[in-house]
This record gives structure tokens, C-alpha cells and sequence, in this order.
């Protein structure tokens, strides 16, 4: 999916490029994801160790430490790995679309380029204890998006800024489909025209009208701005205009139908629970919140408040009902907090 919101993996904190490689790799390396869970759970514990009065335990704190360095070396290196064969993907779309008017770099910044990561997290514990949380790691993993040698947050235009994003996600579905168990993923492309010129939408639209993009839904809300863009368009598409939610519903139904068939309604719909745990709980309890999963219809979320573990306890059911509401669909049956 291409949209406005996507803005944020350049307006927003390392966190947003963080997910946007998580999403990505998690998808096609098991390996990959059983180490950035258990990298999470022990800078979790690391964390709980350096906010408490007492001085931490020697053992106990290289223990966790000893873990964020074996796990973060496996999502280093794998980072490393992917990030290596995306640009050039990501590069020949932006090129394509921009008919090479400018060039784009995008590169991985890490704690653990500089050395062993072990050391390099140890050497920083005295100062994390005063700051009450771990400042080295590669939870603090970033990707350094330029447009040529500056910055595109701070040098783009919103139409390089738009074309730098579009030109991500297509490299994100092209690298899903190469890697993922042979299927064509299903592209959306919601209200992501605005802001570019008549070339680069023609650009976008050529691009995506081909084969290797299989399906596509296209959603802009300038009905005009649309006939043009589909007449350039060669092949078989359907128009559904959408007015005060009339057929809202009748287009929703083709789109569910479409992930049931291919067996991808409830991972979707799964994803989206997950996404909406800090819109139900709320920015302050989600901050005590890591490692959201979901197995057999049963949320798993680990908690570093007992205090706070109690109170959800307490408040379970009328969870699991805002959660599935939130989704419009019932994804689980339970939620089991560690």
C-alpha cells in the first residue's frame, strides 16, 4: 500500500524506517524475527535494570547484554544484507520516475558498524544508568535518506519527498515478490497523485500498468484528475465512484473477497490489531508494551509494569472487544500478558 501516511518514513523518528525494514525482512526470514524479539525482550530487561534505584547487578546486566549483542549482530547483518540489495531497486524506480532529473542515496547507519557490539553496549552502561535507558543498540538503527549529498527531508520538494516514498514502496513490492513464495503481493495506491507533475504521475502510472505489478486499486478524490491518469492506462480497469459511502461497501466486499481467496484476509487482518493496540490503550500504556503477537487467536503482549499487567488483566475482555472493533472483524479470542 502507497499513501499520504507513508510520509512519515521521512518526516518521522528512526522508529518509522526501523518498521518499514522489520515489515520487509520479518515477511521472508524467520531467523530474522525470532532475533528482534529477543533482542526486544532482553533491552527490555537491560532497560528495567538501568531505571532502578539500586545499582544494577554485575551478572545480571552483562547476562542482557551478552543477548542484545548476539541477536543484534543476526538483525545487523541481515539489515545489512537487505538494505544492499534494495537500493539498487529502489534507485532504477526513482530514475524511472523522475526520467533521472536527480539522483537519490539511501544507506544504513548502525552502533555496530563501529565494532563489536558488545563492547560498544557495555562501554556505554554509565552513562544509560543515568539516562535511566540504553542509548547504544540497534534499536537506534537508522536509514539516511538523501537526495543527492543533502537530506531530503530538508532539501526535497514535496513532489521529490512524494517521489522518494512512492519509489520506496515500489521496491518494497518488487522485493516481496522476488523473495515471498512465489505470489504478486496486491498494490493500492491511495490518494498518492497530489503534489506531482503531469510527467512524474505519468511516469508512476506506466510503471505500475505493466505485468510485474499484477492487481491494482487506485484510489484519488478528483474525479477528473483520475480519467486522465487511467487513460493512459493499457488494459481492462473498473471505475466505482464513491459518494456520502454508497458503494463503499460493495468495493470493501471485492477487496475482502480478493485476501480470502489468496489467503491473506487474516494475516492482514492480524497486522491490523497489532497496529491499533496504541490507538485503543493509548501512547502512555503502550509505551510499557513490546513483542505484539498474535498465535491461535490469542494476543501475546509482554508488559514491564506488574502494576500496569494487573490493570489490563482486569480490563481483558473489554480489550479483546475494542481491539476486534477497531479491525471490524473477529481476530482474537483472548489477550495473555507477560
Amino acid at each position: 500500500m502507497v499513501s499520504p501516511a507513508d510520509a512519515e518514513l521521512i518526516a518521522g523518528g528512526s522508529e518509522e524506517r526501523r518498521r518499514f525494514m522489520d515489515v520487509v525482512i520479518s515477511q521472508y526470514d524467520k531467523e530474522y524475527l525470532d532475533a528482534l524479539i529477543r533482542y526486544n525482550k532482553a533491552l527490555t530487561q537491560r532497560n528495567a535494570l538501568l531505571k532502578a534505584e539500586a545499582e544494577p547487578d554485575e551478572e545480571l546486566i552483562a547476562v542482557w547484554e551478552e543477548m542484545m549483542a548476539a541477536t543484534g549482530e543476526v538483525v545487523y547483518k541481515k539489515r545489512s544484507e537487505f538494505i544492499a540489495e534494495f537500493i539498487p531497486t529502489f534507485q532504477s524506480f526513482y530514475s524511472y520516475i523522475s526520467q533521472d532529473k536527480e539522483k537519490v542515496n539511501l544507506s544504513y547507519e548502525s552502533h555496530a558498524i563501529q565494532g563489536n557490539l558488545q563492547e560498544i553496549i557495555k562501554g556505554s552502561r554509565q552513562r544509560d544508568r543515568i539516562m535511566g535507558y540504553s542509548l547504544k543498540g540497534i534499536h537506534k538503527d537508522d536509514l539516511i535518506m538523501q537526495l543527492g549529498d543533502f537530506p531530503i527531508k530538508r532539501e526535497g520538494s514535496q513532489g521529490q519527498n512524494k517521489t522518494y516514498l512512492i519509489a520506496l514502496k515500489l521496491a518494497q513490492f518488487d522485493f516481496l515478490k522476488r523473495t515471498g513464495s512465489n505470489t504478486t503481493p496486491l498494490l493500492l495506491l491511495d490518494d498518492i497523485f497530489d503534489k506531482l507533475d503531469a510527467s512524474r504521475v505519468e511516469q508512476i502510472v506506466k510503471l505500475v500498468a505493466g505485468d510485474n505489478f499484477g492487481q491494482i486499486f487506485i484510489t484519488d478524490t478528483n474525479r477528473e484528475h483520475l480519467d486522465k491518469i487511467l487513460k493512459s492506462i493499457e488494459g481492462k480497469y473498473k471505475v466505482f465512484g464513491v459518494e456520502n459511502g454508497n458503494v463503499a461497501e460493495q468495493i470493501g466486499d471485492m477487496i475482502r473477497k480478493f485476501f480470502r481467496l489468496n489467503g491473506l484476509e487474516s494475516p492482514l487482518n492480524e497486522y491490523r490489531l497489532v497496529q491499533a493496540w496504541k490507538d485503543v490503550v493509548g501512547p502512555a500504556i503502550a509505551g510499557y508494551t513490546s513483542n505484539l503477537y498474535i498465535k491461535n487467536q490469542i494476543l501475546y503482549v509482554h508488559l514491564t509494569s506488574s502494576v500496569l499487567r494487573q490493570e489490563l488483566m482486569m480490563g481483558r475482555d473489554l480489550l479483546v472487544k475494542n481491539l476486534n472493533n477497531q479491525v471490524g472483524a473477529q481476530v482474537i479470542v483472548n489477550i495473555i500478558f507477560r
